[in-house]
């Protein structure tokens, strides 16, 4: 996890101040955590809404299907 400079210095300047900021933000995850069917939901939301991947290069000029394997090209 990448901790920024300014809490770096938070938490050797004033370490039982950043164990409490610590405690209250573990506590507040906690009891706003989505059970799993809502986050399931949330989940399926986003995905509907985001753009498609893109294709691998060159499977535009095949319709969009995969590129052969060497197991499956003709000679």
């Amino acid at each position: 996890m990448n901790v920024s400079p300014a809490f770096q210095a938070f938490a050797q300047e004033a370490p039982q101040h950043q164990q409490a900021w610590s405690e209250a933000v573990q506590a507040l995850g906690a009891a706003s955590a989505l059970d799993d069917k809502t986050a399931a939901l949330a989940y399926l939301a986003v995905m509907a809404g985001a753009p498609p991947p893109p294709l691998p290069a060159g499977a535009a000029r095949r319709g969009g299907r995969p590129a052969p394997t060497a197991a499956c090209r003709s000679t």
